[in-house]
């Protein structure tokens, strides 16, 4: 009896540690490969020990900073822009931004409400938490969605690819017709390098296959519609505009070419696509900012006036 004991927490020990190994070296190659230290940004991507290792997360925090409003010294209606750091202006600086530009473009106070890694379910959560409505007061006289294909990916419940950091993706369930946040039974086991590996397999899988396709644009669609509901119960009605920033020839671009798209501007939604409005797609080298995928300074100097006019903003 005691020997078949022995065996079993010897098997039990070896199985830990095991894990533990397999844990140290996922880690690791996270670490040498994702980490960096963001530009202009309050609070850099941190992964500190042992901190970060004995402290609890919910899914809906986050370490970047968000961009001050622009143009506030103008009187008339305001803008409100979500998105992720395609819109917040990832390696610009503030004057650079599409926010910036716009607000002295239209000549009216516009709110960049879009982060580094953010999508759908952040502009959902700032509604939800009633955040925006206390920070944009008046109506807003039109509310700017940029949207790129990573945004599906990132619907689906995975950690952030930095283990063990001090942020996580935020996720919502969808049931009953509605959406639910949700957050992990075990957090500390959610953010282990090996679960964070996990889940980025499963976003990838339901991303890329051809069968997820429409489910994945059911609930694109559904994100924009319950975010607009919410809106219109505070503002009223409202015009909001998804722009498709389109960057990419890859397996993803098939969420921006779809004729789908066509089924919320049968809804009142006003949808543009970059690639109409400079008649091709923004990848090459001057649209992108320090040699980066993100837009560069003058891809919004030429994009910046073309929405406004599209949108009779002027």
């Amino acid at each position: 009896m005691k020997k078949k004991l022995k065996i079993i927490v010897f098997n039990i020990c070896l199985i830990l540690v095991t894990i533990l190994i397999i844990e140290i070296i996922c880690f690791i190659s996270d670490y040498k490969e994702n980490i960096y230290e963001p530009r202009h940004r309050e609070n850099p991507i941190d992964v500190r020990f042992p901190e970060n290792y004995l402290k609890t997360y919910t899914f809906d925090e986050s370490p970047y900073d968000l961009r001050e409003p622009s143009g506030l010294e103008y009187k008339s209606e305001p803008v409100i822009i979500f998105g992720c750091s395609f819109a917040y202006g990832d390696r610009l600086e503030h004057h650079q931004t599409f926010s910036y530009k716009l607000a002295n473009t239209i000549k009216a106070p516009v709110y960049n409400r879009a982060s580094c890694a953010w999508g759908l379910q952040h502009m959902l959560h700032q509604i939800r938490t009633k955040e925006i409505f206390n920070i944009v007061k008046q109506k807003p006289k039109h509310i700017i969605y940029i949207f790129i294909n990573n945004h599906i990916y990132r619907m689906y419940r995975h950690t952030n690819q930095f283990p063990f950091n001090n942020m996580l993706y935020l996720h919502y369930k969808f049931d009953r017709n509605n959406f639910k946040k949700y957050n992990p039974p075990f957090p500390f086991i959610e953010r282990t390098s090996i679960i964070g590996k996990i889940h980025h397999y499963e976003a990838n899988r339901k991303t890329y296959e051809e069968k997820y396709f429409n489910k994945n644009f059911d609930l694109l669609k559904l994100y924009f519609v319950k975010s607009r509901e919410e809106l219109e119960k505070e503002y009223g009605k409202i015009n909001f505009t998804i722009i498709k920033y389109n960057f990419e020839d890859n397996e993803q671009s098939k969420y921006i070419e779809t004729v789908r798209w066509n089924e919320l501007k049968e809804i009142g939604f006003n949808v543009i696509d970059t690639k109409d409005l400079v008649g091709r797609k923004l990848n090459r080298r001057e649209d992108k900012a320090d040699d980066n995928f993100h837009p560069s300074e003058d891809v919004w100097d030429i994009l910046t006036p073309k929405i406004a006019k599209e949108l009779k903003l002027l």
